[in-house]
């Protein structure tokens, strides 16, 4: 999945995370994943979820012998916590928020909101490597 695909992420239930932060629940199910998108990535129920996708990814990187450079599992934990703070942001920025009058908006607006956003990223990050390759033919 792409960073974008989280915006309508359907996060874990807060009834289930409450439940397994009072030792009720059992946690993150390895075969339907759900993270908990409101809370970070230090969180109980997240820190279970990012460990079972840690294992997942080196049993895949295994199983599928992908040509990659062993690294620890502290590194890889760290990218992975990484992506999840990106796309957690993503789901955040693309929630229904109050209108000047008050009222949430709809789903339109919030679509329009998250592209004029992606549009305006995509600009900055146009102009920046335009102004880096202009500085690179000067130089070189």
């Amino acid at each position: 999945m792409q960073d974008d695909d989280f915006a309508m992420y359907e996060s874990v239930s807060p009834t289930i995370i409450q439940a397994y932060n009072g030792g009720e629940g059992d946690g993150p199910n390895p075969d339907n994943l759900q993270l908990d998108m409101a809370s970070g990535p230090e969180s109980q129920w997240n820190k279970a979820a990012l460990g079972i996708l840690l294992e997942k990814f080196k049993d895949t990187r295994t199983e599928e012998q992908w040509s990659l450079p062993d690294r620890s599992d502290k590194y890889l934990a760290d990218l992975i916590r990484e992506r999840f703070r990106r796309v957690a942001l993503i789901w955040q920025k693309s929630r229904r928020q109050k209108t000047n009058s008050g009222e949430l908006e709809t789903w339109d607006q919030v679509e329009n909101r998250v592209i004029a956003r992606k549009d305006a990223h995509l600009l900055t990050n146009r102009h920046a490597t335009r102004r880096r390759n202009v500085s690179m033919r000067i130089i070189g």
